[in-house]
């Protein structure tokens, strides 16, 4: 049963990444040509108990781009059962999504849309930056819970991570 829910989850994580929104990727075209395919990777933050997988995908000559990151956040009571009635939804994976990148010279950065945080009543902003080294970006990412009144929001609680994807398909 496990083996199933999870298979599940995977196939909703892709489905979420083909009908994602449109991601706006800035750079100059030899730069933008660096992330050109599709990519696959992961990210994972001790300090905020998350993990979880990322896919990109940038069609050539293009300045949008498709992708998602899934979400899985720590389970309290250590009960991955997320079909579990007891199970709160802020413990069940969910989709996020990557709001805006800049890519400039072998450096790609940028933001995820605010998302409810798993942890607290509070919304979460998360920047990240990485290298391009061929086929494989590495980088880290900071999450800042934020207060949405009294405008503008305040930047809270700062949690990190690292992050990384490989290129699977060619250019």
């Amino acid at each position: 049963m496990r083996a199933i829910m999870m298979l599940g989850l995977a196939l909703s994580a892709s489905a979420c990444a083909m009908k994602a929104p449109p991601v706006l990727v800035e750079g100059a075209p030899d730069d933008l040509q660096q992330l050109t395919g599709e990519w696959d990777g992961e990210y994972t933050s001790a300090s905020a108990g998350r993990r979880g997988s990322i896919n990109f995908k940038l069609v050539s000559a293009q300045d949008t781009a498709r992708g998602d990151v899934l979400m899985i956040p720590r389970d309290p009571a250590g009960d991955r059962n997320y079909l579990n009635p007891g199970t709160s939804m802020r413990n069940v994976p969910r989709a996020l999504t990557i709001k805006f990148v800049v890519v400039e010279g072998d450096v790609v950065a940028g933001t995820m849309d605010k998302y409810d945080s798993p942890d607290c009543e509070h919304k979460l902003l998360t920047t990240f930056r990485g290298v391009i080294n061929g086929k494989r970006i590495e980088g880290t990412f900071i999450i800042y819970h934020v207060q949405e009144t009294p405008e503008p929001y305040a930047r809270e609680v700062q949690q990190e991570g690292t992050w990384w994807v490989e290129r699977r398909s060619p250019r």
